[in-house]
């Protein structure tokens, strides 16, 4: 309950134009308020639509027996409202959440995500699995009479699958990927792998089917309400209701296809039922309804179905405009119907130029992958060649929402990730004959990526990635070097192939940087490229194969892995630098792991004396800075120093970095001084003071019941020793912060308080203090400090913090004179007042 109310607050605050709350929020915490993705994952998570993917499922033998005994009260009740329930429970659309593999091959920017799949990977799944299968296996007359009874089940269902994946940002109004899945609505065949929530389509498709059967003005009604409905899907049942015989009026499906610039006519989402329907229906066409469908398909696709921002192709835009053309008019004639000379005319000159496929079931033929091994090799070399342009350069030129040609690189990789065995075997004949198709390949290492794929993926398939070669490992290397490293931590065979992959990595000519940009420019970024970057994944698949091992204090590094480590601090290759910042991010495993070699390799390039390495390697530190008193004592020279570089760190790495410096002042720290630690403070920028307010804050807020003695004998002797003392640098973000430093002192308050009222002035939202010192009991137990700290803090400002009539009241009960006292009244008075406005 506490996180929605959290973020209904979060939303109600950006709705009502509150930047300034939500910065402050953000100040103290900048993980706090999720963003719009992260919202959308948490609503799913609360509304009870996420799935855990690792949960146990039913056997498929346990789910039959379950369904028979249903299939038995359907038999003896018919269809009850309790069965229909039992029925929705097991058909509900859920999502699974998966750990994300890897980036693609390509440039990227690390601006807000955009999109769900740039957070973890996912999948639409049903509450219960292999339910369409088990569904069939009981199919009989029982289950088909009661299908006309389930048809609204099955559609609302639907379209909470499609609302799922609309939320998910992979669905609306024009798109929805069904067709991929399943490439015809009319389709038979019961595919074990390629399942899920499209099974939805089926049983809606089969229940309407059972309603024709029986009631034909009610399977047209249901035929038009789905093509208001919003998503393709709804559209594609429509028009297979309409290839059907005496159901929808040629009038009718013509104004259909002709709507909205005539949108649905196009698209490869509803190209497959369009193709049928002209087959099985165009010969019932009126002269006026042919005149009027022929005119729209000449026309060609509306032009905003293609950008306008590139330098056009002529040849490109020839294709994308002519081709689905000559597929409209080639099944209008195959229909029976005669064409009119115009439309005659344009599928001869068209017939010349795009001879294949020949039409839309041609089309899926040379796309859809076959169903053996033996057909997936032809299918693979066919698809290198057709069609004659490559998707990118389609989908570049085809706006995104409807994309006119299917997709190649889902249906491979739905083959990778379904059909194991058949992708790889393919994929090893063509090695046979020293064929390495790399765009197939890399949606391969994608799909084996996933995690339930690892173990058997590696077992198998790692074999013929050693054989690959070197030119083609380099041209793909984000794909190959992406599956090494999520294998390296789960792998219990071919450990030799895994450090052989590595070694050819690292002897590439890779670039240095990744292309990844940010706010549209180059970006400096040493982590997030470190993680994108080839040499990043070959360093983290080495480290993971190295803590396989558990390692212990003193082991030294093992001698099959040391030397990459070894020749990875070199910092003469440029392009090793990221294997670098991740060698860093695991600065004390290797320190207490083997202290002469990281002394000798690792340490040395912390040193400022090469600031591009230095703030790489310390970026890499601070991702997650622990203190370890022999490491502080061994790095103590560069690390004092880096206060001097503190600019020269990016983002929040130098909050990170003030924050650590102010833990380590506040622990014993074998072999430094208070006069060093405040001359490292002294150089911290505003900022960087702020940050350390902020930890000083933190660290007693994690003491609990300690907080007392740890203000006594840290906090306050660093304050006193460490603290710069320049009141120039007293800002209100600093001013809150030292104000829930002497909140979080609790018995202490007094003490603290003396110490930081100096610093302490009106914040522009005090709402976050007033409420911390409210629940702190401070009020009830130091009625007199708490009085200064609200009249410090409180200056008139717009916004009445909540918990400051409950603060005065409970000042007033504890220690009735205050009320007396000026800043009381005062306090009272503009409680008064902003009430009452």
């Amino acid at each position: 309950m506490k996180t929605r109310e959290a973020l209904h607050d979060f939303a109600s605050l950006e709705r009502d134009g509150k930047t300034a709350v939500l910065d402050e929020i953000r100040s103290r915490s900048p993980k706090a308020i999720p963003g719009p993705l992260m919202r959308t994952l948490w609503r799913l998570l609360l509304s009870g639509r996420v799935k855990s993917s690792g949960r146990d499922s039913d056997s498929y033998s346990d789910l039959c027996l379950v369904l028979d005994r249903w299939k038995e009260d359907l038999k003896q009740e018919g269809v009850t409202a309790t069965l229909r329930w039992e029925l929705r429970e097991m058909l509900a659309p859920q999502v699974v959440l998966k750990k994300p593999f890897f980036r693609d091959n390509e440039a990227e920017n690390i601006d807000e995500p955009t999109q769900i799949s740039q957070l973890m990977d996912w999948e639409l799944a049903l509450t219960t699995d292999h339910l369409h299968l088990a569904l069939h296996e009981i199919a009989d007359e029982h289950w088909t009479s009661a299908l006309p009874l389930l048809l609204e089940d099955f559609q609302q269902l639907l379209r909470d699958a499609l609302d799922l994946l609309r939320e998910l940002g992979e669905a609306d109004d024009r798109k929805d990927q069904s067709y991929i899945a399943l490439p015809a609505i009319n389709s038979d065949q019961q595919d074990p792998e390629f399942s899920g929530w499209v099974s939805l389509i089926k049983l809606l498709r089969d229940a309407w089917l059972a309603v024709l059967d029986v009631d034909s003005a009610r399977a047209t009604r249901i035929a038009q309400s789905w093509f208001e409905l919003p998503y393709p899907t709804f559209k594609r049942l429509a028009l297979f209701a309409a290839s059907q015989d005496d159901c929808i009026a040629p009038e009718q499906w013509v104004e259909w296809l002709l709507a909205d610039d005539s949108w649905w006519l196009w698209p490869m989402e509803t190209g497959r039922e369009v193709s049928r329907l002209l087959v099985r229906q165009g010969r019932q066409l009126t002269p006026a309804s042919q005149a009027r469908l022929e005119k729209a398909i000449l026309r060609g696709p509306p032009r905003r179905k293609c950008r306008d921002d590139l330098d056009p192709d002529k040849e490109l835009i020839a294709y994308l405009v002519g081709y689905p053309i000559k597929l409209n008019l080639a099944a209008l004639e195959k229909s029976g119907l005669v064409l009119n000379v115009a439309a005659q005319t344009r599928l001869a000159e068209l017939s010349t130029v795009y001879a294949k496929p020949g039409d839309y079931e041609e089309l899926w033929e040379s796309i859809l992958p076959p169903r053996t091994r033996r057909d997936l090799v032809p299918w693979l070399k066919k698809s290198l060649r057709f069609p004659p342009y490559s998707e990118d350069a389609l989908r570049e030129f085809a706006q995104g929402s409807a994309n006119m040609f299917p997709s190649y690189k889902e249906a491979w990789r739905e083959v990778c990730r379904n059909r194991f065995f058949h992708s790889l075997f393919a994929l090893c004949d063509l090695a046979r004959d020293d064929v390495w198709p790399t765009e197939r390949w890399h949606e391969a290492l994608h799909a084996w990526g996933e995690e339930d794929m690892l173990q058997r993926s590696w077992c198998y398939a790692a074999p013929l990635v050693q054989r690959m070669p070197d030119t083609v490992i380099q041209e793909i290397a984000h794909g190959v070097t992406g599956w090494i490293e999520v294998v390296s931590g789960t792998i219990n065979r071919h450990k030799d192939i895994l450090l052989d992959l590595c070694r050819r990595v690292l002897e590439m000519s890779l670039e240095a940087d990744t292309g990844m940009t940010h706010n549209g420019g180059p970006t400096d970024q040493p982590v997030a490229e470190a993680l994108n970057h080839p040499i990043g994944h070959v360093t983290q698949a080495l480290i993971n194969l190295w803590f396989k091992r558990n390692p212990n204090d003193n082991d030294l590094l093992p001698e099959e892995i040391k030397p990459f480590f070894t020749e990875l601090c070199d910092v003469q290759k440029a392009r090793f630098r990221p294997g670098r910042v991740l060698l860093g991010s695991q600065l004390i495993a290797f320190f207490r792991v083997d202290r002469p070699w990281t002394e000798q390799y690792l340490l040395p390039l912390f040193n400022w004396d090469n600031p591009t390495e230095a703030k790489a390697v310390w970026e890499g530190f601070l991702r997650s800075p622990r203190l370890y008193q022999p490491l502080l004592t061994a790095f103590k020279a560069p690390f004092l120093e880096s206060a001097e570089h503190y600019t020269d760190l990016g983002g929040r790495y130098k909050q990170q970095f003030a924050a650590f410096l102010t833990y380590a002042a506040l622990e014993p720290t074998e072999g430094y001084t208070m006069d060093e630690f405040r001359s490292a403070m002294g150089a911290l920028p505003q900022d960087g003071i702020e940050a350390s307010a902020q930890a000083l804050f933190q660290a007693l807020e994690g003491s609990a019941d300690r907080r007392e003695d740890y203000w006594k004998n840290r906090v306050q002797p660093f304050w006193q020793q460490a603290w710069p003392k320049s009141r120039n640098l007293v800002t209100p973000r600093l001013a809150e912060r030292l104000t829930l430093m002497s909140i979080a002192a609790r018995g202490e308050f007094p003490a603290a308080l003396a110490a930081v009222k100096d610093w302490l002035q009106p914040l522009e939202h005090p709402h976050y203090v007033v409420d911390m010192l409210h629940k702190s009991g401070l009020c009830r137990q130091y009625p007199g400090e708490a009085l200064y700290v609200l009249a410090a803090v409180i200056s008139d400002q717009p916004g009445v913090p909540e918990a400051l009539g409950r603060c005065l009241d409970e000042i007033r009960k504890v220690e009735s004179r205050l009320v007396q006292d000026a800043r009381y009244t005062q306090l009272q008075e503009y409680l008064r007042i902003r009430k009452s406005q």
